[in-house]
């Protein structure tokens, strides 16, 4: 789902202009964002808790002008930490995907 779609799904279940509810969600979004980048998480009740992980960098060989690696294939580099946030889901939503999809995973 878009933001878009979001928005006028609030804007008509709370009988509302999509303007003013376009303003709001736009708010929530930042608002989420810059508690992530502040504090590195959020947690919103039943739904779940974003977290900020930082990863450590894995050191690889690298031959220059490849992207060969192993012992023989040049000199040691490493490779950017990788930002990641992490999603949990509550209880609450977890009860009601399994419910959904009969316990059952979606593979990609």
């Amino acid at each position: 789902m878009k933001k878009s779609e979001l928005d006028r799904m609030v804007a008509d279940y709370l009988d509302m202009s999509l303007e003013d509810v376009r303003a709001v969600t736009t708010v929530f979004v930042e608002l989420i964002g810059d508690a992530l980048v502040g504090s590195g998480g959020v947690q919103i009740n039943n739904l779940g808790t974003f977290t900020v992980g930082v990863h450590e960098p894995r050191p690889y060989s690298l031959y220059p002008g490849t992207f060969k690696k192993g012992e023989r294939a040049g000199k040691k580099d490493g490779v950017a930490r990788p930002i990641c946030v992490h999603f949990r889901r509550a209880p609450r939503l977890k009860r009601r995907l399994k419910e959904k999809h009969d316990g059952q995973a979606r593979r990609r």
